[in-house]
């Protein structure tokens, strides 16, 4: 029995059909179908670059709108920039470069002496005896910069924080020293320091009483300039109940004006008064 070899496959009806849907139709041509589409092209072009200058007109407009009324909150003395001379001449800051460059990577630090931080509360406690010891109160605070890390904390080469520094010594160690008076009094020291290199400490020692006159009196010195604020300083109410330290300030300022309209008989009746009302209220 012979065997029959397989027919080939018929293929030419299949390519015809593929041939005649592909095929371009009659009268058209690649030339006429770009001169079809060109201006269909340009339109979409001109309606891109209209969005897009539209869009940064709209920013534009934004940005003057945001302007305008930020001048308006916070109104500023415009300066004339044709004069080379500002209007307001910077203020004498010599004083601050005194302090050692805290935060810096390049900062040797220092192990904390044992007993600082209560030498710390006992200046704390005294600071209304007498001008000297708000002097030695704010030394101590600079000398605490040795101390104290308050260097950045980078992540790669981003930062992303800081370490708590001398804000979180003192509210770890001394919790009721207030870090916004205790910065006060350093910087009274640091100007200090520079009026002192120039002789006129002592001078000022023997005309100022309290912190107002000691800072009105070393601006004085150190031809620091203070500018008025264009807006009013919002401020906190005082809970002397919830501090003791304020509290006992406030006591201690008291008992020592009443003590000082008071002549000598009158002054120790007072203090033997006081002494019987402590011993009874330590005993309670």
């Amino acid at each position: 029995m012979k065997h029959q070899q397989p027919k080939p496959p018929n293929i030419d009806s299949p390519m015809q059909w593929v041939d005649t849907v592909t095929a371009t139709p009659a009268g058209f041509s690649s030339g006429r179908w770009f001169q079809m589409m060109w201006p269909w092209m340009f339109l979409a072009l001109l309606a891109g670059t209209t969005f897009i200058l539209l869009q940064l007109a709209l920013f534009a407009i934004r940005r003057h709108i945001y302007n305008r009324n930020r001048n308006l909150k916070y109104p500023a003395k415009r300066r004339n920039l044709a004069d080379d001379t500002p209007k307001r001449p910077k203020k004498n800051q010599r004083w601050m470069t005194k302090s050692r460059r805290t935060g810096s990577p390049n900062k040797i630090m220092r192990p904390l002496p044992s007993g600082f931080a209560e030498t710390l509360c006992d200046r704390w406690d005294k600071i209304h005896d007498s001008p000297e010891e708000m002097l030695k109160l704010g030394e101590m605070l600079i000398e605490l910069d040795d101390y104290v890390d308050n260097s950045f904390v980078y992540q790669g080469d981003r930062i992303v924080g800081r370490r708590p520094g001398m804000k979180g010594f003192l509210s770890e160690h001394c919790p009721h020293i207030s870090y916004t008076t205790a910065m006060g009094y350093r910087t009274l020291a640091l100007k200090a320091r520079e009026a002192k290199s120039k002789g006129k400490l002592p001078q000022i020692c023997q005309k100022c009483d309290t912190v107002h006159d000691f800072t009105e009196a070393f601006d004085t010195c150190l031809n620091v300039e203070h500018h008025p604020r264009d807006y009013q300083r919002r401020r906190k109410h005082r809970n002397l109940l919830g501090n003791s330290q304020s509290l006992i300030a406030t006591l201690h300022e008291e008992t020592r004006t009443t003590l000082e309209k008071l002549d000598i008989p009158q002054r120790r009746r007072f203090i033997s008064v006081m002494q019987k009302l402590i011993r009874r209220l330590s005993v309670s």
